[in-house]
């Protein structure tokens, strides 16, 4: 296992309990996104249960294209849909996936629609998938306000903010120390 595959693997643990988020930012993030702000912008539901193309747009946006869209597929009579929306960096070489719980490697993400959502992706992929979306809402203007309050909170988004994913040394998003 590489440097990078151990580092990335620190980011978050995934059991049957749970899912326990490990990086600093990471942390920082999960805990904005549950605030009662960042969850108005949502009707009905959460980041994970149908918000997930709004929080991705806005993470894109927020990133000025920095981070980018990804997303899981599934299938259902010979159909690929698109199932959860991530935005994605790659940092020393990994992929590095920020949703509605922080940030997290792809095993860890597959790990978790497995044990927590009964429904391990077909694939993974690391481009746009908004255009196979069924029945998960996009809100652009949602998106938008997220992206500001993004802002805000951890002022502009830049890789340092991951990067210690990999490197080991730990920077507090602003506002957390």
């Amino acid at each position: 296992m590489t440097a990078s595959a151990r580092a990335m693997s620190r980011l978050a643990t995934v059991t049957r309990r749970g899912f326990r988020n490990h990086h600093p930012f990471g942390v920082a993030l999960r805990r904005f996104l549950l605030s009662r702000k960042a969850l108005a912008l949502l009707p009905d539901c959460g980041w994970l249960d149908g918000g997930c193309l709004v929080l991705s747009d806005a993470l894109v946006r927020w990133s000025e294209g920095t981070l980018r869209p990804g997303g899981t597929l599934r299938a259902k009579e010979d159909r690929l849909f698109l199932d959860h929306a991530f935005a994605w960096i790659v940092v020393d070489g990994a992929p590095c996936i920020l949703d509605g719980d922080g940030l997290q490697s792809e095993y860890a993400l597959r790990r978790k629609l497995e044990l927590l959502e009964h429904a391990p992706p077909l694939e993974v992929r690391y481009s746009d998938c908004s255009g196979l979306a069924v029945g998960i809402l996009r809100d652009s203007a949602a998106s938008d306000r997220l992206a500001t309050l993004l802002e805000r909170r951890f002022g502009p988004f830049t890789p340092g903010l991951i990067a210690p994913a990999l490197t080991g040394a730990v920077r507090a998003p602003r506002g957390t120390q």
